[in-house]
């Protein structure tokens, strides 16, 4: 149960990451993959003091389920673009602020976890994975915000620089989901 749980964690961070647009339609949709971080989240059993951290994860992935479906029909690519005074820059430096919330409560949660299994490890990777994770994106998301401003030259190259840290921190996340998927479930009962 653990396994197939945290496996619906991962796949729905990796949808959410993916980004593959036929014509307007993404053929892989934010929504789904918020839909099985839910499912994930909801399917695990957990102790007391992770029950908080576990509700917090379900509440955030199903407001970012609702929140997300105009990225279903839209790109998000600077073409789409076509006024200064769009409000989609906003929405999607709004939605990426509000998935840093999400993985922030799923860190939080996944530490819950390790810390009931009694797992000393995953507890500091979890940990140091989180403030690497949240800083990382929050000086990201600060640069992106002045990219405007900037030379064409320096933009681009803080462009560049952003995509690799933030895929970088993203393929870190699924690997730390996937370590968890693999402890074995009977580590968990003996606590």
């Amino acid at each position: 149960m653990m396994q197939s749980s945290f496996r619906k964690i991962f796949w729905g961070l990796l949808l959410i990451l993916l980004e593959i647009h036929i014509v307007v339609i993404d053929i892989l949709p934010d929504p789904l993959g918020y839909f099985l971080v839910f499912s994930g989240v909801s399917a695990l059993e957990v102790e007391k003091n992770a029950l908080g951290d576990r509700y917090k994860v379900k509440t955030m992935a199903l407001a970012l389920l609702f929140i997300s479906i105009p990225t279903i029909f839209v790109q998000n690519t600077p073409d789409e673009v076509v006024s200064p005074y769009s409000i989609w820059p906003t929405y999607m430096t709004g939605l990426g602020i509000l998935k840093l919330v999400l993985v922030f409560y799923l860190l939080k949660f996944m530490t819950g976890i390790a810390q009931e299994w009694g797992e000393a490890e995953l507890v500091k990777r979890a940990e140091q994975t989180g403030k690497v994770y949240i800083t990382a994106t929050l000086i990201v998301i600060l640069i992106q915000s002045f990219l405007v401003n900037l030379a064409e030259g320096w933009a681009t190259g803080l462009s560049v620089v952003t995509i690799i840290v933030s895929l970088i921190m993203e393929v870190t996340l699924l690997i730390l989901v996937h370590k968890f998927g693999k402890v074995p479930p009977d580590t968990g009962q003996a606590n």
